[in-house]
C-alpha cells in the first residue's frame, strides 16, 4: 500500500512471480488483496475473469479509502507487468474498477471477520449474503479451520487428539 513502491525491486516483483505463487496468475480467476486501513480492513479483488479490480468494502462512498484503493490497484499493474511482460490474454492497464455491493458491520472492529467472510463467499459478481447476526457462527466456524487444518504446525494437543478421534481423515 505504500504509495512510492519501487517496481523494479526484485523482493517485490518475486511475490507475484510463478515461483513464489506456484501458477502465472494471468491464469488465475480471483486474486484476493485484503488490505489494512487504520483499524479497518478492505478487500480488494484483481478478477481476471471479468478483468476488473473489485473493491468490497462497506464504506465505499468514503474518502479514506480511495487513497489506498487507487495505490493498491496502481502497485499491482506494476508489479503484474514487471512479472509478466509476455501476457497477451490482456492489458492489466485496461482493467476496470467496481465498488461490489456487501454486507456492512455494525463496528469497524469486525471489518475482519467480514473481508474473510467476503474471500470465502465471493464468486467475482457478487458476495454471499449474511449479516452482523451470523458473525458468532462466523468466527467460530473460521476458528475450527484454523485449529484443524492439517497445515497448522501448532494444533494443541487436545485438538489433534479430537480430530484423531472424530475426523481422522482430516490428519492426512
Amino acid at each position: 500500500m505504500d504509495p512510492n513502491l519501487d517496481c523494479s525491486d526484485p523482493e517485490y516483483k518475486r511475490v507475484l512471480s510463478l515461483d513464489y505463487v506456484g501458477y502465472r496468475l494471468e491464469n488465475a480467476g480471483l486474486v484476493h488483496i485484503p488490505c489494512p486501513v487504520g483499524k479497518e480492513w478492505i478487500l480488494i479483488v484483481a478478477n481476471f475473469i471479468d478483468k476488473s479490480f473489485d473493491v468490497l468494502n462497506p464504506d465505499s462512498a468514503e474518502e479514506k479509502f480511495s487513497s489506498v484503493v487507487s495505490t493498491v490497484i496502481f502497485n499491482f499493474k506494476q508489479l503484474f507487468v514487471k512479472c509478466y511482460p509476455g501476457c497477451f490474454k490482456f492489458n492489466i492497464h485496461d482493467f476496470s474498477v467496481k465498488y461490489v455491493h456487501v454486507p456492512k458491520q455494525n463496528f469497524r472492529y469486525d471489518s475482519g471477520i467480514f473481508v474473510i467472510q467476503y474471500i470465502r463467499c465471493y464468486n467475482g459478481v457478487e458476495v454471499q449474503q449474511f449479516s452482523n447476526v451470523d458473525l458468532q457462527a462466523i468466527r467460530e466456524k473460521v476458528s475450527c479451520q484454523l485449529v484443524i487444518n492439517k497445515f497448522n504446525e501448532q494444533q494443541v494437543p487436545i485438538a489433534r487428539e479430537f480430530i484423531a478421534k472424530h475426523a481422522p481423515h482430516l490428519l492426512h
